[in-house]
């Protein structure tokens, strides 16, 4: 049997996708966490290694990176996350009761709109294709925005957003209960359990969290500014059961490398939280990510 890696490898060499089998690149999200997993893309797309896939799966912010990835701009997508943070606007000095902690609105409208412009047509015709997952209210399992909706440029610009929002740090407005798309890292934190459903063969997975802190994720800080403007449930969201939730999946992911079904590359250590605010941070985050990149597919010696 042949694994991620030796299928990787194999395409690699004989620049050709024509093996019978379906490889995909998983992106983890986890707000400015996503820093790490984007550093990753970024040397993925430097060292002309995007082609090798025949998808992209994204959750959070993660499926934002996959969209810079799939049309040639991950270097955007660094130089956005270290402008987001510089700018300083998208976490708010005191969470808001229904807005949240996260600013959206700012986040699209100023950062992906008008800072580093995302071509959002270019995203729906790019190969490989992208697969951000989403959820919503009600729904008990995260879902493959792509296959279910096949969306236009402006659907795919909503769903980009609501698989940022995450319940309760992005805010609950009303009629996002029924209608709303929200981020599917409750259900999973990085893309697996969809792509390998869907009949992928291998999977190369994109984390934002080292092995050790696979348990709790987020960054305290994060769920004590969540359950400060949420009370109990947001505690429960962002803290016990997110982890939980969390650990599973990284247990399985373990399991299925074993097996050779998925490459994992993660960080060497948590150089950022999920609410980093230093511009400084999120740079070395970026560069961590590369470097483990590096290692982990060009220079693994």
């Amino acid at each position: 049997m042949i694994t991620a890696t030796e299928l990787l490898e194999q395409r690699h060499i004989s620049g050709s996708r024509d093996d019978g089998h379906t490889l995909a690149l998983s992106i983890e999200g986890g707000g400015m966490r996503g820093a790490l997993s984007a550093g990753m893309s970024a040397e993925l797309e430097e060292q002309g290694l995007v082609g090798l896939f025949d998808a992209v799966y994204g959750t959070s912010v993660g499926a934002l990176s996959g969209a810079y990835l799939v049309t040639g701009q991950a270097r955007l997508n660094v130089e956005f996350f270290a402008d987001v943070a510089r700018q300083g606007k998208l976490f708010r000095s005191r969470p808001h009761l229904t807005k949240g902690l996260m600013d959206l609105d700012w986040l699209f409208d100023i950062g992906v709109d008008s800072m580093h412009p995302l071509d959002y047509e270019a995203v729906l015709n790019a190969a490989p294709s992208l697969h951000p997952l989403l959820t919503k209210a009600g729904w008990h399992r995260a879902a493959d925005a792509q296959s279910r909706y096949s969306p236009d440029a402006q659907m795919l610009r909503s769903i980009l957003k609501g698989a940022c929002r995450l319940p309760i740090a992005a805010g609950l407005p009303i009629g996002e209960f029924r209608g709303g798309f929200w981020d599917a890292a409750q259900h999973e934190a990085w893309p697996m359990r969809s792509p390998l459903e869907a009949g992928v063969s291998r999977l190369v997975i994109l984390r934002s969290t080292p092995e050790e802190l696979s348990s709790r994720h987020g960054g305290s800080s994060f769920r004590k500014a969540l359950a400060g403007a949420a009370g109990v449930a947001g505690g429960l969201i962002t803290g016990s059961v997110g982890a939980v939730r969390y650990h599973a999946q990284a247990e399985q992911a373990r399991q299925l490398e074993q097996a050779g079904l998925v490459f994992q590359i993660m960080p060497q250590r948590q150089i950022v939280s999920s609410d980093e605010r230093s511009a400084e941070k999120v740079i070395e985050a970026i560069e961590h990510g590369r470097f483990v990149a590096r290692k982990a597919l060009i220079d693994p010696h």
